[in-house]
């Protein structure tokens, strides 16, 4: 059986990750981060618990190496709080030694950290930056949505018909 599950890594002990391991050795488990700093982890998540997540994310690649049918994914929704720091989010994914890094646009009722009609370049240069470090290093990534959410259409549109 092949089981598939996400968490916040913030409970995930070595000895719950061993757990996890031993019973499900055909698996992915999913990431879900939202930052590559602390300050900005606390922002999102409003707990500071960044070192705990990234120290548990590490021990997990880590333990999983023993597993060969394990699949590790780190994820984060991208938003005006974190946009700048795509590129050091593929780092990370990189440091974990993730299968994959998938990113995804905010979406939701707070609509002031929301990509818009005002910001969205902000986030189309951010998605070009992560997909060029994720090239450099060698780590997959995977954009769920452009993080634009094709606000640029419109524009493009406008100059390619002048």
């Amino acid at each position: 059986m092949f089981v598939s599950t996400v968490t916040n890594a913030t409970l995930l002990t070595k000895k719950k990750a061993l757990q996890f391991l031993e019973t499900c050795p055909n698996s992915a488990l999913g990431f879900s981060i939202d930052a590559a700093t602390r300050e900005t982890y606390k922002a999102i998540r409003r707990v500071d618990a960044f070192d705990v997540v990234c120290k548990n994310i590490l021990e997990y690649s880590q333990l999983r190496k023993a597993y060969p049918k394990t699949y590790l994914k780190l994820q984060h929704n991208i938003n005006t709080l974190n946009v700048h720091e795509v590129v050091e989010m593929v780092r990370f994914a990189k440091k974990a030694e993730a299968d994959v890094v998938e990113f995804n646009a905010t979406v939701g009722y707070k609509t002031e950290i929301l990509v818009n009609e005002g910001n969205w370049r902000m986030f189309a240069e951010a998605e070009e930056a992560a997909k060029i470090e994720a090239k450099k290093i060698g780590q997959e990534i995977l954009f769920l949505t452009p993080l634009s959410l094709h606000y640029g259409r419109a524009a493009a549109a406008e100059a390619a018909a002048l």
